[in-house]
């Protein structure tokens, strides 16, 4: 890759085949110590095994770098969706979301379906979770596979007034962008990417993970630029 050339590296590449994802998935969700929405964790949990087997117990990786820089769709998808909204009939501007996720709409007989999903909540942009409104509804699907005894368990528990109750007190004085980063920051990469989906995979072979892109320092600096850059 053009990575390997520009570093000098000396590179290792695993697959991670159907069949490598299906025998290790029990080990994986194991060391997970969790329910697992997607199968994510075993790429790493694959390559952790090849870096211990190659003699290395500490490893830097670069989970971080798409919140902190705002790399996920999800953030252009809010700009997106935030833009769609003041003109919801606009073909135009529904097209726009076909151009962040190209390789889903490149069917015409799901174009309208599509849209459809993604107009979801246009009408929300005041929500504070707006940027993530649809990723969040569209995963609480998966209660219909909870057991009765999950059901009563969990009972009339709603995590998005948890999640509205402890957003910080300027909160609605931030842009989309911040907005989105913070949440996907506090929910998603510290409770899920780095934990489930990094160090307890890793360190099922004992590989120890460093994550350089979240210095405090950095995150620091990166707060402060501006969305527009």
């Amino acid at each position: 890759s053009q990575m390997v050339s520009f570093l000098k590296t000396d590179h290792s590449e695993i697959q991670a085949t159907n069949e490598k994802i299906g025998a290790s998935l029990l080990d994986c969700l194991w060391h997970c110590e969790k329910p697992l929405l997607r199968t994510a964790p075993i790429p790493l949990f694959l390559l952790s095994d090849v870096v211990r087997e190659s003699g290395y117990k500490v490893v830097l990786t670069g989970e971080g770098a798409d919140e902190v820089f705002g790399g996920y769709n999800i953030f252009r998808e809010a700009k997106v969706r935030r833009f769609w909204a003041k003109y919801p009939n606009s073909q135009s501007r529904a097209g726009l979301v076909g151009q962040l996720y190209p390789y889903i709409f490149n069917n015409p007989r799901l174009k309208r379906t599509l849209q459809s999903f993604f107009a979801k909540g246009l009408d929300k942009t005041d929500n504070p979770i707006f940027s993530h409104l649809i990723r969040w509804e569209n995963t609480s699907r998966i209660k219909t596979f909870f057991s009765k005894e999950l059901v009563a368990e969990v009972g009339s528990y709603d995590g998005y007034d948890q999640v509205k109750q402890n957003l910080p007190a300027d909160y609605e004085k931030w842009d989309y962008l911040s907005k989105a980063q913070y949440l996907e920051m506090t929910i998603f990469l510290s409770n899920y990417l780095i934990s489930s989906q990094g160090d307890r995979v890793a360190m099922a072979h004992s590989v120890e993970i460093r994550l350089p892109y979240l210095d405090p320092r950095l995150m620091d600096f990166m707060g402060r630029v501006p969305a527009k850059w």
